[in-house]
């Protein structure tokens, strides 16, 4: 059936092409009108852009010095104004007096924060400002880890107008106090000092291992004081002294050069019954006394490790090992130099790292190209790096930092497969 429309629903309707003509464009026209719109303001942006003046580029920082002229250059303007304003320097004094009355007067933690802001100051005059509140809390304050750290900050500036404080912190009743105050001791060598503290360490117990008694035996030692050579002795013989105080006796004797004890050292470096780790201690103290008498016992022990069947139990003696070739070249044995270059090529890293930093530490210069070797190739990377220190040691970039005291301790894992 066909629908018929009447001629009005048909007028109602408007066609597309009549919607087009509405607006006065058809439908051919408006691609060409968008395109003609589009290179218009393309035109016109590139006109803009031409007529805008460039802006002047920075020149570059010259990277040549200038040439040398007779008169002093000025500094420059605006860092002349920085350091010299009055205003600065006046804010700067402000923000010092804040810090210190926040050490003073702030709650305990931020107390602590405080002084730990003062040990980061690079200037040592504004480190001055603040000694003499160091020294009052170190003495005077109620919490005591304020008190620690007072006198680990004096004891870290190497403060010498200290030395009165550090005595008498050594009277507090908190051990942590006291071990800074030892620390302070020796960092500033207050040789004043030996004889209070041989009288507390008389009042321990060496049952345990104590790090303030440990404290004590090697500040004594660092002050060259042999006070306590007899009493020590009597000390380390007894059955139930702690095994790491006995240590600590055996590197006193050598640190503090105590030569009347040299055929004590003697008898435990050679007893096969003590233990390994004791005897490592004797020989390290016998290389300081340096007495020639102690060369051949010394090389007894390297032959007897030599003479062990088991590769277990000579890797077992290599500490012992290692501190007797230390002591023969402090004894200024040249004959051993071939045990410690061996000892530079073991196969085993630690070995290997224990023996690279004698050579820095003694500035052998028979292993400088050995030393640069392993600077650059060495496949252990803590050797590696040993191996640099050594050679900067020897070049005087570098102090040593003390010898071998250690021999127990296991410096870095094996690193053999360890490669750059």
């Amino acid at each position: 059936m066909k629908i018929v429309r009447s001629k009005t629903e048909n007028r109602s309707r408007p066609t597309r092409h009549a919607l087009l003509h509405t607006f006065g464009i058809a439908p051919r026209r408006i691609i060409l009108q968008l395109f003609v719109t589009s290179l218009v303001l393309s035109t016109f942006q590139s006109t803009l852009a031409e007529q805008k003046p460039e802006e002047p580029k920075p020149e570059p920082a010259e990277t040549s010095p200038r040439p040398a002229t007779t008169e002093k250059e000025p500094a420059p303007e605006g860092k002349k104004e920085e350091a010299e304003s009055p205003e600065k320097k006046a804010r700067r004094e402000e923000e010092l007096k804040l810090l210190k009355q926040q050490m003073l007067f702030a709650p305990s933690t931020e107390r602590r924060q405080a002084i730990h802001q003062v040990e980061r100051l690079e200037k040592e005059s504004e480190q001055k400002y603040f000694l003499d509140t160091l020294r009052k809390l170190a003495l005077e304050d109620m919490d005591p880890l304020v008190r620690e750290a007072s006198v680990r900050l004096l004891a870290d500036i190497k403060d010498k107008d200290s030395g009165d404080t550090f005595l008498k912190a050594l009277e507090d009743n908190i051990r942590p106090v006291m071990r800074e105050a030892l620390r302070g001791i020796a960092r500033i060598e207050l040789k004043s000092a030996e004889a209070r503290i041989f009288e507390l360490l008389k009042k321990e117990e060496f049952k345990e291992n104590d790090n303030v008694t440990v404290g004590m035996i090697r500040t004594l030692a660092d002050l060259d004081s042999q006070i306590a050579a007899d009493f020590l002795t009597e000390v380390y013989a007894k059955d139930d002294t702690n095994l790491e105080i006995q240590r600590a006796i055996l590197l006193y004797y050598g640190n503090a050069e105590v030569k009347s004890k040299k055929d004590w050292l003697t008898e435990i470096l050679t007893d096969k019954n003590e233990d390994i780790v004791s005897r490592s201690y004797a020989a390290n103290a016998l290389g300081k006394i340096k007495s020639p008498d102690s060369v051949e016992p010394l090389k007894s022990v390297l032959q007897e490790i030599r003479d062990l069947r088991s590769s277990r139990e000579r890797a077992r003696h290599n500490p012992l090992k290692q501190q007797a070739i230390l002591a023969l070249i402090r004894l200024d044995d040249k004959s051993i130099l071939p045990e410690l270059k061996a000892a530079a090529l073991d196969d085993d890293a630690s070995v290997r790292l224990r023996a690279v930093k004698q050579i820095g530490q003694l500035k052998i210069e028979e292993f400088r190209d050995m030393l640069e070797y392993k600077a650059k190739h060495e496949p252990s990377r803590s050797v590696k790096k040993a191996a640099q220190e050594a050679l900067d040691i020897m070049d005087g970039k570098k102090e040593a930092e003390g010898d071998e005291d250690s021999p127990e301790a296991s410096e870095d894992p094996k690193e053999t497969e360890k490669s750059e």
